[in-house]
């Protein structure tokens, strides 16, 4: 006699398997499956009084940490969608700064002031409220900031942590053609659970010779930090300065060709005037117009070598005039980044010296176990074309330096400015050493046999040479050595082909002409791969981008892998009980 399965127990088993599906899509969201526990946060949101663990989730355009003990700030010039996490654990602060597919995270012994732009969409927006969390004492205090006579296009929100007092940090843009100025104030103030004396700070901006015909995109920046900490303020970003209160900052503008401007801090407390820059206007103009006759040169090879919509260009037929452009540029970028070195106190800049060391770090073999990252030629924050201060080489050549570490080597540091424009050289152009990938561009116009000396490449026991025969093939060679390895060459679209021994391989270039007009933010490469220890794997091989591709753990990958997980799973089960129910049935 056959047995059957009541039809509700079936129903009952379905909606499990659906139910155990969902829960699998997202697990990665279940806090216990991440470091630490976390509650999002919304831009407008507080979280409640009892919470102690903060996080974020915003659009970054920058960050920057400001360390309270040495009185340093920290640049992060990335930008990209990501998540803030601060958090208060065993008597120490921890910050995970998650953007994209980057994931840092830094452990902080000191209280960290954290600061970070938020894009308003609203131009006429009233207020935006601001939430302070105090995780010593489990604390959250929220603050507002008004939109003043001058229009805010832009607010800058500060999530601040510290021990004993709140830092409240504020960004505005403000157009050209408003003829008001901006006046900030700062206000409840807390520390130990007690009120403090209410205190005021006005910044007024005051922008003298308007150009009413601006551009809508020609912009004023004024940008305030200040803390009050018992009867002291401290302003500035990347300077600080100290004053008793009651004080005004006034902040000074004086304008110079095409709408760029320089800004001098000045701190009045009475008939008395301290300037917080050490530059005399003198020396500050000076300095402007090396830097602007510098960028100016340096901007113009920029754009005409590394457009973004530039052609594949034989690497053998480049003339000797665009050889030059190129070396120019480089050299250009490298000699703006000598000046900021910090050795060279007079804001000058040692030409004749610099290119003979320049010259020097030519003939020198180039290092490639090193770099490890993506391309950054077009990454448009270490462009030079926005160069028109002092402080803006300075915010550059920082850029350069965290990009340059990013990539996972130091060694561009210890072993002095020669290695530093060779990291820069392999970064700039593209050039991806790692333990069994060598990456090289195709849209580059830097000939692979010039004076960078890379004829005759040396990687992983073979001669590898790249080279374009006729502006339609790419030519890989690899040449006998003592030990055969195969190689492997990938386009965009990835498609692998050994190359062993002495073999050749022409690769057609019209496979990519679809891809080479897609946004700047994809760079054309061409990988060779060595099969040492593993295969070429699908995910190594995927199309380089901008981020770095990162191996995600199990609990990391994309919702499309969980969705094509739960599908297998619940067809599975439906299978499995689906032959229960005939078995039994027909039993």
């Amino acid at each position: 006699m056959s047995r059957v399965i009541p039809a509700r127990y079936i129903r009952v088993a379905i909606l499990a398997v659906i139910l155990i599906g969902m829960l699998v899509f997202y697990i990665n969201d279940i806090p216990w499956f991440k470091d630490t526990e976390t509650l999002l946060l919304s831009e407008s949101t507080c979280l409640d009084d009892s919470v102690n663990k903060f996080i974020a989730k915003l659009k970054f355009e920058n960050y920057i940490i400001y360390n309270p003990k040495s009185a340093s700030h920290q640049y992060f010039p990335y930008a990209g969608n990501g998540k803030l996490s601060v958090y208060y654990k065993k008597k120490q602060f921890h910050t995970a700064i998650t953007i994209g597919h980057d994931h840092l995270a830094i452990d902080l012994p000191y209280s960290p002031i954290i600061h970070f732009n938020v894009s308003v969409d609203n131009i006429s927006l009233k207020s935006e409220e601001i939430c302070i969390i105090n995780l010593e004492e489990g604390k959250l205090y929220r603050f507002s900031s008004y939109e003043t006579g001058a229009g805010c296009v832009l607010i800058q929100q500060s999530i601040v942590v510290h021990r004993t007092n709140q830092v409240i940090i504020q960004h505005y843009h403000i157009s050209n053609s408003l003829p008001q100025p901006a006046v900030m104030t700062l206000s409840r103030i807390y520390k130990n659970k007690r009120k403090l004396k209410r205190h005021s700070v006005d910044a007024s901006l005051i922008v003298p010779n308007i150009n009413q015909k601006a551009s809508d995109k020609d912009q004023l920046i004024f940008t305030g930090a200040f803390q009050l900490y018992q009867s002291n303020v401290y302003a500035g970003v990347c300077g600080v300065a100290e004053l008793p209160l009651p004080a005004t900052l006034h902040i000074l503008s004086q304008s110079f060709e095409s709408g760029d401007t320089i800004t001098a801090f000045h701190i009045l407390k009475g008939n008395r005037s301290h300037t917080a820059q050490t530059l005399s206007q003198q020396q500050l103009y000076q300095a402007i117009k090396d830097t602007s006759r510098l960028s100016k040169d340096h901007s113009a090879a920029w754009r005409q070598i590394w457009h973004p919509r530039l052609a594949v260009t034989s690497f053998n037929g480049i003339g000797n005039h665009r050889n030059k452009m190129a070396k120019k540029t480089i050299r250009y970028y490298l000699l703006s980044m000598y000046s900021l070195d910090g050795n060279n106190n007079n804001n000058t800049f040692h030409r004749r010296a610099f290119v003979s060391q320049l010259d020097l770090a030519w003939k020198n073999s180039l290092n490639y176990t090193c770099y490890d990252a993506p391309m950054t030629m077009y990454n448009e924050k270490l462009w030079p074309y926005s160069l028109t201060n002092m402080p803006r080489l300075k915010k550059l050549f920082k850029a350069w330096r965290y990009a340059l570490r990013k990539g996972g080597c130091d060694q561009f540091f210890n072993r002095g400015l020669p290695s530093f424009n060779l990291g820069m050289l392999l970064s700039l152009i593209g050039l991806k050493f790692a333990s069994n990938q060598l990456q090289l561009p195709m849209k580059s116009i830097i000939k692979l046999k010039d004076d960078v000396y890379l004829e005759n490449l040396y990687y992983n026991g073979s001669y590898v040479d790249v080279n374009v025969v006729k502006g339609k093939f790419i030519e890989v060679s690899s040449f006998l050595s003592e030990r055969k390895h195969p190689l492997f060459a990938c386009d965009a679209s990835c498609s692998s082909i050994d190359l062993i021994g002495s073999s050749k391989f022409l690769y057609p270039q019209h496979l990519l002409k679809n891809a080479m007009y897609l946004s700047n933010h994809q760079s054309i490469l061409m990988k060779l791969h060595t099969q040492l220890n593993n295969s070429i794997g699908s995910r190594k091989a995927a199309p380089v981008n901008i981020r770095k591709i990162h191996d995600d753990g199990l609990f990391r990958l994309p919702l499309r892998y969980w969705v094509l997980i739960g599908l297998i799973v619940s067809l599975l089960h439906a299978y499995v009980f689906r032959t229960l129910y005939i078995a039994y049935y027909h039993f």
